[in-house]
């Protein structure tokens, strides 16, 4: 049974953070482990095919999500603070059938563009091909287990949505990997490891989404109105061009390596933007747990309590990830070496994301606080600016540099759109979240 809402609001942010980071330290523990393992079974070049096609399902999931799922987070948490029950779950059950809806129109678009294309349908097997069989099934699964993530998220039902989506899904992937190399089964390759991916996704978002609507207020709610769709719609928008926008910062990276380079080296760059994410392990835990509650002290008008929170938790987010920056550092070759002795080649590209990672880090949890206190239009352009940059700038590192150029590219932009939401953060809110200003002010 889950926690009643009114007991979990008294849970301290600190309480929740350690628990979000616990479960995102065993995640990433598994994930790690996960991915040493079907590279290991299936190979470089089988791996490299399935982040090709898995990159490819999360720009359509992403964009077929158009927002929504991030927007639930504070719709769902202001809905909840003004006792709107009857309109919260009519906005769960809407936010469902449009983001499906949305998804598979993509997935259409994308499978006639690439077979107009190829002039055929292509070999499942080939990139194309695996991205096709991606749109189809793997975003659906993606963009549902996003929205129902971030559903039990605002509801503070955090060991649903990181126990289960960070933990479970990695034991899934692990068994079901197991399980095909212990039966000496000879068709691990990229696609037979996507559709093992997709299968652990869809299980865990089918548990997220029983738990989540058994646990929203119950009503005598009716259908939503296509006015009130619209609406919401609306609202998502802007959060799709931040949030959505900087989750495709991460996929059109490899897409571009995958242009631009041999497919081994999408696995390659996979394994260094997923190791050099560990930096900011302390601030993604935060973010979760601090977005629901800027929200609600937002709605509050409650100033004071969004810059307590910010000085709050800054030390811990600092001083942890310089802690993990460090280690990476130290350690990344030993660790590249697991997946295979080309893998060590990835070390440089992993240090300068691994800075990128950092320096957000020191800036808190700025884009978080924007994007819960009504400000997600303004981010959104600083967002779409820095995207466009780094695709342009990513390109040309790719041709000049190789996967380093790639690294290099999203590193700055990386800093740029950081020290831009800092700012805004000052004039906006009167609030600078930025390890700078709590240096400078000694508290």
């Amino acid at each position: 049974m889950p926690l009643p809402l009114s007991f979990l609001d008294r849970l301290p942010l600190a309480r929740g953070a350690v628990l979000v980071f616990a479960t995102q330290i065993a995640g990433v523990i598994l994930a790690y482990l996960a991915q040493i393992l079907m590279v290991r079974w299936a190979g470089a070049e089988a791996f490299g095919l399935f982040s090709m096609a898995f990159a490819s399902a999360s720009v359509l999931a992403i964009t077929g999500g158009i927002g929504l799922p991030d927007a639930l987070v504070r719709l769902v948490s202001e809905y909840r603070v003004n006792e709107e029950l009857a309109t919260l779950r009519r906005l769960v059950s809407a936010s469902e059938r449009v983001v499906l809806v949305s998804t598979l129109g993509l997935a259409l678009l994308a499978t006639a563009g690439i077979v107009i294309y190829h002039g055929a349908w292509p070999a499942l097997s080939s990139p194309a091909g695996a991205t096709l069989l991606g749109s189809w099934i793997t975003a659906p699964a993606l963009v549902l287990f996003t929205l129902y993530t971030n559903v039990c998220r605002a509801q503070h039902q955090f060991l649903t949505a990181y126990g289960l989506g960070r933990v479970g899904r990695q034991l899934l992937i692990i068994g079901g990997t197991g399980a095909i190399a212990y039966l000496h089964v000879r068709w691990l390759d990229g696609v037979a490891l996507l559709l093992m991916v997709t299968g652990s996704i869809f299980v865990i978002s089918i548990i997220q989404r029983t738990h989540a609507r058994t646990s929203l207020p119950h009503s005598n709610a009716d259908g939503s109105s296509p006015a009130e769709v619209r609406g919401w719609i609306r609202f998502a928008l802007p959060f799709f061009f931040t949030h959505g926008f900087f989750a495709l910062f991460r996929q059109t990276d490899l897409l571009l390596v995958g242009l631009f380079a041999p497919v081994e080296d999408v696995g390659h760059y996979r394994i260094a933007m997923n190791t050099a994410a560990g930096v900011s392990f302390v601030l993604a835990a935060v973010n979760t747990v601090a977005a629901p509650r800027f929200a609600a002290d937002h709605v509050q008008g409650n100033a004071d309590a969004l810059r307590k929170t910010i000085r709050r938790v800054l030390p811990w987010i600092t001083s942890l990830s310089t802690a993990a920056f460090l280690i990476l550092a130290a350690s990344g070759p030993f660790l590249l070496s697991f997946f295979a002795p080309s893998f060590q080649n990835s070390y440089v590209p992993l240090l300068i994301l691994a800075g990128g990672h950092l320096f957000s880090a020191c800036c808190g949890p700025v884009d978080t606080l924007l994007y819960m206190t009504g400000h997600q239009r303004t981010a959104a352009r600083i967002i779409v600016t820095s995207v466009a940059a780094n695709l342009l700038l990513s390109v040309a590192g790719l041709l000049l540099y190789g996967l380093v150029g790639a690294a290099v590219a999203s590193a700055v932009c990386m800093v740029g759109w950081n020290v831009a939401f800092v700012r805004l953060a000052r004039q906006r809110l009167g609030v600078d979240p930025s390890l700078l200003a709590l240096l400078s002010t000694g508290r």
